[in-house]
């Protein structure tokens, strides 16, 4: 696989040389965006349970991409990635390299294709075929969970239009996902069916509203992705002094096609923040319900980015477990310079339903900087989570670095 990725790379790194009898095509391919980034990336992970696991992953993603400019309204993209683990990967559970004794790290070896598609962009209407990355608001329902060094992406076809003041409507078709875990898991590739419909309004001071509905059908795990959900989002920053962020969300989720429970579960999130002074302090709560045996799932969403950062309740890429989650959660952050952030975060985690949850499930919290520096990025991290009901004692440090060219 390695020799894909070193013939990918010569091809893009060529394109600026091809000549063509149309000299409009050779312009657009000529005149294209190249672009290469590194990134790698150390994770420490120690998890005390009835027999202790620990994992060292020091690993390295090299991406190549480029984009064509537009041509007669067409344009294209393809994208390789490539990541290895230094020196190798005897040390984590990448679950798909049998190291079953460690604990896992969702950073499998291999070289993919990532992205791939083609775009016409007419009357105000961008219309793309092909592997993409596909995210929605926060990236709770459909996102690329970019941390991973391998990106979620899907193949299909996508619309977004923004013919009509203040209002953009996307929707899309997707037939694969190509998750986190790699195409060398057997989880990483799957086919599916998903529909989706997002149409948000821009029109209100300092807000936003996003209506949404989403249809999954899906064999995995014994069809329990199998769902229909209809939503809305309020959203908005209002830059005073102090300046005031805040999100409202709601949806409703019931089991479609062959799932194996009946059931209709609530999603909430209540977020809000206060920035004084280089500060921000922020709250917020969010609920994903369960209805007896069901339970609101999230299972293409950027999933890192919620319930903590030691990923507890992903429950084999779901996002939910039995008898749901109550996520109350505080922060607070300073930002030292432009690019530069530091955050610690604090989680309280319950289960949504007496009946079938577990009561008190754990806590976690964490603290997070970040940093960026003309072309180059760094970020250290570090969370802890103490079970009460659920879970494992877990702690795990992140060291990163990153260059774009």
């Amino acid at each position: 696989m390695r020799s894909v990725f070193l013939v990918g790379a010569c091809l893009l790194l060529g394109a600026n040389s091809v000549m063509a009898d149309d000299i409009t095509l050779a312009s657009a391919i000529k005149e294209g965006d190249t672009k290469l980034s590194f990134r790698t990336r150390y994770e420490d992970v120690n998890e005390t349970a009835a027999h202790e696991k620990g994992a060292q992953a020091l690993t390295l993603r090299s991406r190549l991409s480029f984009e064509t400019k537009q041509y007669k309204l067409f344009s294209a993209l393809l994208e390789f990635d490539d990541v290895i683990a230094i020196p190798d990967d005897d040390n984590y559970n990448s679950t798909s390299n049998g190291q079953t004794d460690d604990a896992v790290v969702l950073d499998p070896e291999g070289t993919e294709l990532n992205r791939i598609w083609l775009a016409f962009d007419i009357a105000n209407t961008l219309i793309k075929y092909g592997r993409q990355n596909i995210s929605l608001d926060n990236e709770r329902f459909f996102g690329k969970d970019e941390w991973r060094q391998n990106e979620q992406t899907f193949t299909g076809v996508s619309l977004l239009n923004e013919s009509l003041n203040y209002l953009r409507i996307r929707m899309a078709q997707l037939n694969q996902v190509e998750g986190v875990q790699g195409e060398s898991s057997p989880n990483g590739h799957r086919d599916f069916d998903a529909k989706i419909v997002n149409i948000e309004y821009r029109g209100f001071v300092n807000s936003k509203l996003a209506l949404y509905g989403y249809w999954l059908d899906s064999d995995y795990l014994n069809n329990q992705e199998d769902t229909m959900t209809y939503g809305l989002r309020f959203s908005g920053r209002i830059k005073n002094e102090p300046e005031i962020d805040y999100a409202f969300e709601y949806a409703r989720q019931s089991d479609s096609n062959d799932h194996e429970q009946s059931y209709e579960a609530n999603y909430s999130l209540l977020e809000a923040g206060v920035v004084y002074n280089k500060f921000r302090l922020g709250v917020g709560q969010e609920i994903l319900g369960a209805d007896g045996l069901g339970y609101f799932v999230t299972p293409l969403a950027s999933l890192h980015n919620f319930q903590g950062w030691t990923d507890q309740f992903q429950n084999q890429g779901l996002g939910n477990i039995l008898g749901g989650i109550e996520d109350r959660y505080v922060s607070l952050g300073f930002s030292c310079a432009e690019n530069f952030n530091i955050t610690g975060v604090y989680h309280q985690y319950k289960s949504d339903s007496q009946r079938f949850g577990l009561g008190d499930l754990g806590t976690e919290w964490g603290l997070e900087a970040s940093g960026e520096l003309n072309e180059y990025r760094f970020n250290l991290k570090y969370a802890e989570y103490s079970k009460k009901n659920f879970g494992i004692d877990t702690e795990k440090l992140w060291l990163s670095a990153g260059v774009s060219f």
